[in-house]
């Protein structure tokens, strides 16, 4: 009798751990399509030369807020950049942020000098008003092509 109550609370045990653990990779496959959408949503602002859908993008209490549009302001009548993610994968989430390791190939179209490149970095999404923004980043490397 004792080692069918112990083999039911295994039992118990391990399909609790499997609900838990399902629970938690679906959390962790919402988090990454909506860390990856905010990166979309962002090249193709970019791509759309719309300042207004790029600040969209960025947390407004971010501390790069102003040189980003202000970088745009300054890029987007003289050039014509496409921008393509070659990867993202989620690294963790804390609390109001959330961390993200995004591998981007950046080509200019049209516009003066300009050297294509792939940039690794590391990138800080912060939540504002419930959704998730950019806030930060920190290049990793920066390969000219």
């Amino acid at each position: 009798m004792g080692k069918r109550i112990i083999f039911l609370i295994l039992a118990l045990v391990f399909l609790f751990s499997r609900f838990v653990l399902a629970d938690n990779a679906k959390e962790d496959n919402d988090i990454v399509t909506v860390l990856k959408s905010v990166i979309t949503e962002n090249f193709e602002a970019y791509e759309l030369e719309d300042i207004e859908k790029v600040m969209q993008t960025v947390h407004s209490k971010s501390p790069g807020f102003e040189a980003t549009k202000e970088f745009s302001s300054q890029v987007f009548p003289v050039y014509d950049i496409k921008y393509e993610l070659l990867s993202f994968k989620y690294i963790s989430l804390e609390g109001e942020y959330a961390l993200g390791r995004v591998k981007q190939k950046t080509s200019k179209i049209s516009g003066p000098e300009f050297k294509d490149n792939i940039i690794d970095s590391i990138v800080i999404f912060k939540q504002e008003a419930g959704f998730w923004k950019l806030w930060s980043q920190a290049t990793l490397t920066l390969e000219y092509l």
